[in-house]
């Protein structure tokens, strides 16, 4: 699957929205707090999305230019911001479900917890959004997407038979692709 960088996707919203963030990276190293405040909300949202889905995927993008990469096996900013927001002792393993629910998370009310039981595992979200109608057959922007149990994302856009996403864990990074619909499901979470 091709990867796309932030400059490939154009950003929808203009406007910049300030909010305080600081307890969202408190113990963080400053040279790997973003901006985030300073970001403008990204992308441009539909009117018909939900405001915490807009923002969320404000945070999603911001996390994206900002290139965060794990080091080592899970390890670095994605362990500490992503995995350990939701608990200080939880081991190191794949992260694209902590990702989209600190996302979700810092976009709402910040409790450190996600309407779905497990924060870091897609089976989680994927089981929750059924129990409650929220799997649809066609992806719109904000929507989550999952590949089975296995993966999960955001998604950015949808250009026809296909959409572009942010995801955690994408080659060991927050990444953007272009994907096809096919074999996956979605989620529209608000």
């Amino acid at each position: 699957m091709p990867e796309h960088s932030v400059a490939d996707v154009e950003p929808l919203f203009d406007a910049v929205q300030e909010r305080p963030h600081a307890d969202l990276f408190a113990g963080v190293p400053e040279a790997e707090v973003p901006d985030v405040a300073a970001e403008p909300l990204w992308p441009a949202v539909a009117a018909a999305v939900d405001p915490r889905v807009a923002e969320a995927l404000r945070y999603a993008g911001a996390e994206l230019r900002r290139g965060v990469c794990e080091t080592g096996d899970n390890g670095g900013v994605p362990y500490t911001r992503y995995v350990q927001w939701f608990g200080s002792n939880l081991p190191r393993g794949p992260w694209c479900a902590y990702f989209v629910s600190w996302c979700w998370d810092n976009a709402t009310d910040r409790n450190r917890r996600v309407p779905w039981p497990n924060p870091g595992w897609v089976e989680s979200v994927r089981g929750w959004a059924s129990a409650h109608g929220k799997l649809v057959n066609r992806p719109r922007q904000g929507d989550l997407f999952g590949e089975g149990g296995a993966h999960i994302g955001w998604v950015l856009s949808v250009n026809g038979s296909g959409f572009t996403t942010i995801e955690g864990n994408a080659s060991d990074c927050v990444r953007s692709y272009q994907r096809s619909t096919g074999g996956l499901w979605f989620a529209r979470i608000a």
